[in-house]
Parts: structure tokens; C-alpha cells; sequence
């Protein structure tokens, strides 16, 4: 749910809790599991060759890269876009849907049912890209456990923006201009 600042929190219906403390053992944010040989990590720098889609895209368009290999794989993307200006996790099955998730967006997302539609295309051996904040990684691996059908890709990052603040800027822009924001780009090339 979301608190004063308008970022969203774990909320637990305390009459449903078994206090088990399974989200504890999951959670990025409370539990940090050591690097161990188990876990690897990769840092590459990407450039995308293709012109179009990298300039489409920030940070070299190591996105639209990998994407397109997942999806000639007959893979399934996750990563993030707009539904009526809320930044969201969404599913792309085609080159189509990938060109609303190119592009940086600095605000925190909203994940609504992307683990669990995750959680059953590695059960059929599907192919799944997610892109994400570390601690959505974290906190996605934390649950599905080691799985040769998963591949992640995690930004650096310092944090990122409230979806209220986001919310209510948009809302400004909107009434300051009379009209409806149809996209954001944080980090436009021009």
C-alpha cells in the first residue's frame, strides 16, 4: 500500500499472518544473502548496434538487445512502461509491446501480478526476461530459486522516485497545458 510519500509497502493482514516469517526470508530489503559461488554476477557494456533502437532507448540499448534475443527464443519479457502515466512491470510477447519499455523511468513500479505470471511460465519451461530495480531482482530470485529459464538484468541504482510525486506532477503538467501526458522520457538524447 502506499504511504505518505506514495511509494508502496508490504502491508500484512495480521488476522491472516501465521507469522511463519516467509516474506522475512525473501525480502531484499530486510534479508541480504552473501555472494557465494551459487550466485554470479556479470557487468558488460552494451551498445546496440541497431541505430534506431538505441537511440530508442538509453544506456546503450543493452535492453532492446537482450529482449530480442529473448524473444526470438519464443520467450516472454517483463520490464517496465506506462498504463495511463503509472509506471508499471508489463508482459512483451512481441517486438511491438518491447517499444513501450525502452527508455529509463525513474519512478518506482508497480509489479501488480508479474511474479506470479512469472512463476507460471517457468513451471512450462518458458523462456522469461525480468528488468528491474536490484531489489526487485533480489527479490524475484529470492522466490523462484535458481532457474536455467530466468534471466534478470537489474539497473544501477541510487534509488528511485516516488509514484505519488510522479503522480502528482503529471497531474500539474496536465492542468498547467490543458491536456493529457501521454509519456515521459527521463533521459531523452535530446
Amino acid at each position: 500500500e502506499l504511504d505518505d510519500e506514495g511509494f508502496m509497502y508490504p502491508r500484512i493482514d495480521a488476522e491472516k499472518c501465521i507469522d511463519c516469517r516467509a516474506c522475512e526470508k525473501v525480502c531484499p530489503y530486510i534479508k541480504y544473502t552473501e555472494i557465494s559461488e551459487k550466485y554470479h554476477s556479470i557487468q558488460l557494456a552494451v551498445q546496440y548496434k541497431d541505430e534506431g533502437k538505441r537511440e530508442a532507448s538509453t544506456a546503450g540499448g543493452a535492453f532492446s538487445l537482450i529482449a530480442d534475443y529473448v524473444l526470438e527464443q519464443d520467450g516472454i519479457v517483463y520490464g517496465v512502461g506506462y498504463d495511463n502515466m503509472i509506471v508499471c512491470h508489463k508482459q512483451a510477447g512481441t517486438e511491438e509491446d518491447l517499444a513501450q519499455m525502452r527508455g529509463s523511468k525513474y519512478v518506482q513500479s508497480t509489479l501488480n501480478d508479474t511474479f506470479q505470471e512469472i512463476f507460471r511460465l517457468l513451471k512450462k519451461k518458458k523462456t522469461v526476461l525480468f528488468v528491474g530495480t536490484p531489489c526487485q531482482v533480489h527479490g524475484l530470485k529470492n522466490c523462484t530459486g535458481e532457474n536455467p529459464y530466468l534471466i534478470t538484468m537489474d539497473l544501477l541504482c541510487l534509488g528511485v522516485s516516488s509514484p505519488g510525486i510522479f503522480g502528482r506532477w503529471v497531474n500539474y503538467l496536465e492542468e498547467k497545458y490543458e491536456d493529457k501526458v501521454k509519456t515521459v522520457q527521463f533521459r531523452n538524447q535530446r
